[in-house]
């Protein structure tokens, strides 16, 4: 009598769907309104910078997601991330699965404290912008950028997870392959992690009397505030309102004293206010400026020499990057690239 067959206990569950075909780069060019900018996995690390690293780390801190990161490690190196785009406060994805879904990730800007009291940190410690996207920067500068609460790099709880999968779980294969595709992108572009978290990697760079500055007009707007709006907390008001017997001459002094003071605020107001529209003015003549000139810097016909873009700060490896995802477009004269839209827009960076 022939042996029966065990029947399995995963076979209640229904037949096992089939793959679907991952779309060509013409078909999501067509569903995304522009190429597709996919993200593959290489080696044991993906990530081979600092901001790339720093951001996969910080993934796998969390052991909430632990046991969905390595089915997502090995969607990535299978090349099953086919677009990923990076936006302030959002990262959108298409993952190749038993189908085609959409992942979307939100995560929310930088506390506006905790962004200061980095900038307090790092001031001084930094001399430029390239340094810092180039990870140029010393052990103290990357522990506080890193550190965890405090840093730049995002918690859990601002950490909000999508996917158009039937997977019950938040972290599923497909939002965890998305996620470390971002410290890929961060390899070649590390002012999107700055752009993510809607904050300014120049403002690192800048000084701590620049810093105390911003704080003293922030303390000199309340009071503005309180003088537009009568609003004015001191000691010394409350314990003249209970003396309900002080002389009429007392008052007609106190009055005259005021007043005078908030004339003199005033005029300081005012003159602060034209000095800080100045100063405006001059930082936007300064950014038009930097504008005209990268935009000399590129040739009538559009298109520019790695020589160029070497000089201008960009790294190797990023111009390769570029190349890769179409930010740069190949002549027919080695070493002449085409410049699109986008690659003008990162070449800011470098300014």
């Amino acid at each position: 009598m022939p042996r029966r067959r065990r029947r399995s206990f995963w076979s209640s569950w229904g037949p096992e769907r089939d793959y679907e075909p991952a779309p060509t780069r013409r078909q999501l060019h067509q569903r995304l309104g522009r190429d597709p900018a996919p993200v593959r996995g290489e080696g044991r690390s993906f990530a081979q910078t600092i901001w790339g690293k720093a951001w996969c780390h910080n993934l796998e801190r969390y052991h909430d997601y632990a046991n969905r990161l390595p089915r997502g490690r090995t969607y990535l190196r299978q090349g099953a991330v086919l677009d990923l785009w990076i936006a302030p406060g959002e990262i959108t994805a298409l993952v190749s699965g038993h189908s085609l879904y959409e992942v979307r990730v939100q995560i929310d800007p930088v506390p506006r404290a905790r962004w200061s009291a980095l900038r307090k940190r790092c001031s001084g410690r930094l001399s430029s912008v390239i340094e810092l996207l180039e990870g140029r920067v010393g052990a103290e500068v990357m522990e506080a950028v890193t550190e965890p609460g405090k840093g730049l790099f995002p918690e859990p709880r601002a950490i909000r997870l999508g996917c158009s999968c039937p997977d019950w779980a938040t972290m599923c294969k497909h939002v965890a392959a998305a996620m470390y595709g971002v410290g890929i992108r961060l390899d070649e572009q590390p002012q999107l992690l700055f752009e993510l978290r809607g904050v300014e990697p120049g403002q690192l760079v800048e000084s701590a009397a620049q810093i105390v500055g911003e704080i003293e007009d922030e303390r000199r707007l309340v009071g503005e505030l309180s003088e537009i709006f009568g609003v004015v907390i001191d000691d010394e008001v409350e314990s003249n309102r209970g003396r309900r017997g002080a002389s009429k001459k007392t008052t007609a002094s106190k009055k005259t004293t005021a007043s005078k003071k908030t004339t003199a605020s005033k005029k300081t107001t005012a003159s602060k206010k034209t000095t800080a529209s100045k100063k405006t003015t001059a930082s936007k003549k300064t950014t038009a400026s930097k504008k005209t000139t990268a935009s000399k810097k590129t040739t009538t016909d559009g298109t520019m020499t790695r020589q160029q873009l070497l000089s201008r700060g960009v790294p190797a490896s990023t111009i390769q990057g570029w190349l890769r995802r179409n930010v740069l477009r190949p002549t027919a004269n080695a070493g002449v690239y085409g410049m699109t839209e986008e690659a003008l827009t990162c070449l800011d960076w470098y300014d």
